[in-house]
């Protein structure tokens, strides 16, 4: 088996995995924990082959391995994450070993949370400026006053905000393994 299939196929895999944890999510906020164990046995599987064909080593796929599980466990036990995104992180980062091959993605993990908060801020910036335009535009239509003021049910609250981390996770493993790619693509 080439090794850029067996590339494909664990890219494929993590994908696959964190769609459906992504609808899990954003459906019903809680991700099974049966959802996490194909993608982990595809990532045994897959990694003694990458090792095998020269892609990785084995002390850099167990670095991989070991700062993954370094990083989600510190992330869940400071509680800014939750379980199942850090199990997310995990999964990837087992199933996306990462190698010489790949100098960007040298410290995966770091990459994928730096990503993954780069792309969180946005959202929130997104999501309280729509907030903003949306109460601007009632005090306009509605005459002033109101809701909007005096903490109404419309009104927003920072405390009660909830992201959808997972499809952020999903995303930002796309942006650290493609456009890491394609930034260090000329490096020999």
């Amino acid at each position: 088996m080439d090794a850029a299939y067996i590339q494909l196929v664990s890219l494929a895999v993590a994908l696959l995995a964190l769609s459906c944890a992504s609808y899990f999510d954003l459906k019903t906020r809680r991700v099974p924990n049966i959802l996490w164990a194909p993608p982990m046995l595809v990532g045994a599987a897959t990694t003694p082959l990458m090792v095998e064909r020269g892609v990785i080593q084995v002390e850099e796929a167990a670095l991989s391995g070991a700062s993954a599980l370094l990083l989600a466990y510190l992330l869940l036990r400071l509680k800014i994450l939750g379980g199942a995104d850090c199990k997310a992180i995990i999964v990837a980062c087992i199933l996306v070993p990462v190698g010489r091959g790949r100098l960007p993605l040298h410290f995966l993990p770091l990459a994928l949370v730096t990503n993954l908060f780069i792309m969180l801020g946005a959202l929130t910036l997104v999501v309280a400026t729509a907030h903003s335009l949306r109460r601007k535009v009632r005090g306009v239509v509605g005459g002033g006053g109101g809701a909007g003021e005096g903490g109404g049910a419309d009104s927003f609250s920072w405390r009660r905000f909830s992201p959808p981390l997972m499809p952020l996770i999903t995303l930002s493993l796309l942006v650290s393994f493609f456009i890491g790619n394609l930034a260090f693509a000329a490096v020999p």
